[in-house]
């Protein structure tokens, strides 16, 4: 990975600790920095973001979904219902992945919604999955999605 990351905001300010410390520990790392070097950044990029609270959610789902890690458990600490086993892990669509991110930042920010951390990563998550199966990545069947998820 580059250095560079996209920004979301799926996560709540404040956050930053409690996902690093759960992303740490599921991984059996010792440090902030071993999971720094995992998600792909050196010391000054990860410093920046520490220092602006962003969390790299594009890189953070990646490696949720390489590595069969719970996003829910990372967002909220509890475990998921649907957690996989590291021996259940995929393959990621990086390019999916960002493309599905960056159409529901921009759709929740177009409607003014704030949806709570573990909704919107589940969207992503959901959405994503239902693009990877081969669903029509489609603008009107995207919209009547959102307009079932926020009226």
């Amino acid at each position: 990975m580059t250095e560079t990351s996209a920004t979301y905001t799926i996560g709540e300010p404040g956050e930053w600790g409690s996902v690093v410390e759960r992303l740490r520990l599921t991984l059996a790392l010792r440090s902030e920095a071993a999971v720094a070097r995992e998600l792909g950044f050196a010391s000054p990029a990860w410093a920046n973001r520490k220092k602006s609270g962003s969390l790299p959610w594009d890189r953070i789902i990646a490696l949720c979904l390489e590595r069969g890690i719970s996003v829910d458990y990372l967002l909220t600490g509890r475990e998921s219902e649907t957690q996989h086993s590291a021996a259940e892990a995929v393959t990621i669509d990086e390019s999916l992945l960002e493309d599905v991110l960056v159409a529901v930042e921009a759709e929740l920010t177009r409607r003014k919604v704030t949806l709570p951390a573990d909704r919107r990563a589940r969207v992503v998550a959901w959405l994503y999955g239902e693009y990877k199966k081969g669903a029509r990545q489609d603008e009107r069947a995207f919209r009547a999605f959102m307009d079932l998820l926020c009226p």
